[in-house]
């Protein structure tokens, strides 16, 4: 054998044991909860992009009740919501989120829960827009989570957002980073109120 032969025989093979590892090591640390999806269960997770994580929460039984929306809606607080009502709410309200993103996820929640308590739509402006079912997401939006695909979700796991998420999971496994503190889909972007400064802000309205 030709030492170019050898050297390329060793490179596919190498490549190949590489890629069938990572494809393994996706399937057990199962970032988005396709594999080893129990809908009792709330896994923990690092946290990642909003559209990556609520799809998951919408499927878990622990919620008979929804909040969906954008920013507008956002700091809703479900545990609060659950005293009034009596109720278990999920927020899956996301900063920007389109009227098709908000179709989407309320369509993946309705799948789980054909009969929810109560639901809050935070319409605002882009319920309003034109062609709003159409989607026009600002951020990227995976359509791979709405559905029952494993083919789509073998592509997405070759990607390199997919890889990031990976290795994001298995830093929360081994408790070496922080993870989601809430499961109910809250979460407040707002800085903390120790960083707060009234006259920086003033100056931030006033001297534009």
């Amino acid at each position: 054998m030709e030492p170019w032969q050898k050297f390329l025989k060793i490179s596919l093979l190498s490549s190949f044991i590489c890629m069938v590892a990572y494809l393994g090591l996706y399937f057990i640390l199962d970032p988005y909860d396709r594999f080893f999806r129990d809908p009792a269960k709330i896994p923990a997770r690092p946290k990642l992009n909003e559209r990556f994580f609520l799809p998951t929460l919408a499927s878990k039984n622990a919620f008979n009740s929804v909040i969906l929306g954008t920013s507008t809606v956002q700091l809703l607080k479900p545990s609060q919501l659950d005293q009034l009502f009596n109720e278990k709410f999920l927020t899956l309200a996301m900063a920007s989120a389109t009227a098709y993103e908000q179709s989407k996820l309320f369509h993946l929640f309705l799948k789980s829960h054909p009969h929810p308590q109560t639901v809050i739509f935070g319409i605002d402006v882009v319920w309003c827009e034109d062609h709003p079912s159409k989607n026009a997401s600002i951020s990227y939006f995976p359509e791979f989570l709405f559905q029952n695909n494993r083919l789509l979700d073998l592509k997405e796991g070759l990607t390199q957002r997919t890889a990031e998420h990976c290795f994001k999971q298995l830093l929360a496994c081994l408790s070496l980073t922080k993870t989601l503190a809430r499961f109910d889909g809250y979460r407040n972007f707002f800085p903390s109120a120790d960083n707060y400064s009234f006259s920086q802000d003033r100056n931030h309205i006033y001297n534009q």
